[in-house]
């Protein structure tokens, strides 16, 4: 017997609003509780945070076993521009199979979500640049440059900044201290309790080092990191001060 379309996981489409303000946001859900469910998107998550409200379920569909879910999903998205319309809180076209986790190592995927966010800023505040927005120039007001009051602060010349990165270029390490460093990093998460969880669906992995995971896996660790808790990796344990934080992230950043 040949089927029209694929088998997937059984999944439900849905709307929810936000109470405050009336935001909108188009996602799908292979859950049971679909009503409770708040929705994953980040924009979306971030906002419901922001004004500390639950969102309100306005519609659900009935469950898909295919992907005839695709079609539907997509039509709806670009009907409604979901995307480009400041009524929803979507970053990217719903076409109710991928998760949100391809937007993070898809590179045409942040490029149009880059031009969204800059189309929005213009039509909000009318310039394109994040450090131009009103409250941006109001806390960079308050900053103080690091060599005020400073005496005998001397910059590098282009001439040399250059001979400088020719030089870190060229440096190699060989394979004994890179895997002296790996295991020294491990070592430092063990002791430390300090460890990463790559979820998806029932499968869990714990990851002892985030950026050699991220090198066995391909995947751009710079990416990866800015998205932690808000894709499939998530911190397992957390220092309690933003500063230890920032030592863990230099941590990793030393490999």
């Amino acid at each position: 017997m040949k089927y029209l379309f694929e088998t997937i996981k059984p999944t439900r489409l849905y709307i929810k609003q936000c109470p405050y303000c009336g935001l909108k946001y188009f996602g799908k859900y292979t859950g049971k509780n679909i009503e409770i469910y708040r929705g994953s998107g980040t924009k979306w998550s971030r906002h419901l945070s922001k004004h500390n409200v639950e969102p309100v379920h306005l519609w659900n569909s009935d469950w898909y076993f295919d992907t005839s879910i695709k079609r539907f999903a997509l039509k709806f998205s670009h009907m409604n521009k979901i995307v480009e319309n400041n009524a929803w809180a979507n970053l990217k076209i719903e076409n109710g199979i991928d998760g949100g986790w391809d937007h993070v190592h898809n590179v045409e995927i942040q490029k149009i979500a880059q031009e969204n966010s800059k189309k929005k800023m213009i039509e909000k505040y009318g310039v394109g640049n994040p450090s131009q927005l009103p409250h941006v120039k109001e806390i960079n007001k308050n900053k103080i440059p690091w060599n005020k009051g400073k005496s005998n602060v001397q910059f590098h010349t282009e001439k040399t900044k250059n001979k400088m990165s020719v030089a870190a270029s060229k440096r190699v390490q060989n394979t004994e201290t890179k895997d002296k460093i790996k295991n020294s990093i491990i070592e430092h998460y063990k002791n430390k309790n300090i460890s990463f969880l790559f979820i998806d669906e029932n499968f869990q992995e714990k990851i002892p080092c985030l950026k050699i995971w991220c090198k066995e896996n391909n995947l751009d660790y710079r990416k990866v990191y800015s998205y932690i808790d808000k894709g499939p990796v998530k911190i397992n344990t957390r220092y309690d001060t933003p500063t230890r934080r920032w030592f863990i992230r230099k941590e990793i950043r030393r490999f």
